[in-house]
């Protein structure tokens, strides 16, 4: 099963680079020697970044329903991130518990920008959702927020250890 999640990537990049304006200048598959080289390559950020260019490649289907690619810019999720920080008040203060995962924006934009660029704590209670883990996150660390969707919520209220069952 390990085997198969790459080879899944690989269709799907395969499957959206045609048509596209975007020209990858590099692609590092998990199970591929390069993945080694790439963690073990010297952490320098190249210098000449720009802010309008694309970091971040999700996929979603948005309002559509319809699956596709969206492009993210370093400006874009830096001020996406400024922005919501801005609106929920966040500060050094806070304690963010992001049980989302990172390959969404809830996660990615929502969860890290607006903590980094706050100074807030990000809290990442586990690998995969986990009502159990993520309260005790909670709990444990003093999390000051909490971000979910609605089923995330219910999974809390259900779970054994939940403190509102307690």
């Amino acid at each position: 099963m390990a085997r198969r999640y790459p080879r899944r990537l690989r269709s799907i990049l395969q499957d959206a680079i045609p048509g596209q304006s975007l020209e990858l200048q590099h692609t590092v598959y998990f199970d591929s020697s390069l993945w080694e080289e790439l963690l073990h390559a010297p952490g320098e950020i190249p210098s000449d970044i720009q802010a309008h260019e694309v970091s971040n490649i999700q996929y979603t289907s948005g309002t559509t329903g319809f699956p596709k690619g969206v492009m993210l810019t370093h400006y874009n999720q830096v001020n996406n991130g400024v922005l919501l920080a801005r609106g929920m008040c966040c500060t050094e203060k806070d304690r963010v518990c992001i049980p989302v995962p990172l390959y969404q924006c809830f996660g990615c934009v929502i969860g890290n920008m607006s903590a980094l660029v706050s100074g807030a704590a990000m809290v990442f209670p586990s690998w995969t959702f986990d009502p159990g883990a993520t309260l005790n996150a909670v709990e444990a660390e003093k999390c000051t927020s909490i971000y979910g969707v609605p089923a995330m919520f219910i999974a809390g209220w259900d779970c054994p250890s939940s403190p509102a069952l307690t």
